[in-house]
């Protein structure tokens, strides 16, 4: 018998079970920052999106139903132990979206078609980025559409679109640059070089 999945296993032997919903969501603070994971499939997308809120200081995740599983085997190695730093809420968009509503949080939908580019807009408030499934993309179509506002990323070599690992890391690192110049940082990131 094996008590690992690889041959050099990282030191976590396992995990115990889950919620499969949250009911309890995060205290709201000005240096509020977080990511709503909307069906995202691929567990190499999920690992690389969690170890790069890690390492930006980033520790709110939410993931709705359709989401791989985030301490699954393959999401647990590709994050390098990030998943332990942080918070994971599984919720339905709804509830997270109207939670962020009566908190007063900014909710911002990465999509190809966003008029607004996420370099003109002011990160520096409590935000939460929606980002959706790698083929499809962010499923507004049943969200009210003044909860959440679209947010594009200058595509200008002609592609389609951008993995949403590589989305997920200029948002999260525009976020933080702008909070690193305003000196809004709050929590392990605040000792980040300038």
């Amino acid at each position: 018998a094996e008590l690992t999945e690889t041959e050099n296993p990282q030191d976590v032997l396992g995990l115990i079970a889950q919620p499969k919903e949250q009911t309890v969501f995060p205290e709201i603070e000005q240096g509020f920052m977080g990511l709503i994971l909307d069906q995202i499939q691929d567990p190499g997308n999920l690992g690389t999106i969690i170890r790069t809120s890690w390492a930006a200081g980033l520790r709110n995740i939410f993931i709705t139903p359709g989401t791989v599983d985030p301490y699954s085997g393959k999401v647990v190695r590709s994050t390098q132990g990030g998943i332990f730093n942080l918070q994971i809420y599984p919720s339905s968009l709804e509830k997270i979206l109207s939670w962020a509503a009566s908190k007063g949080v900014k909710v911002w939908a990465a999509d190809p078609r966003g008029v607004k580019l996420y370099y003109q807009q002011d990160f520096t408030g409590p935000t939460l980025f929606l980002l959706g499934n790698e083929a499809r993309g962010c499923n507004l179509s049943n969200i009210d559409q003044q909860l959440v506002e679209g947010l594009g990323i200058p595509l200008p070599g002609g592609a389609e679109s951008l993995n949403v690992s590589i989305s997920a890391g200029i948002l999260i690192y525009e976020t933080l640059r702008q909070r690193l110049l305003q000196g809004t940082l709050e929590g392990e990131a605040s000792g980040a070089k300038r």
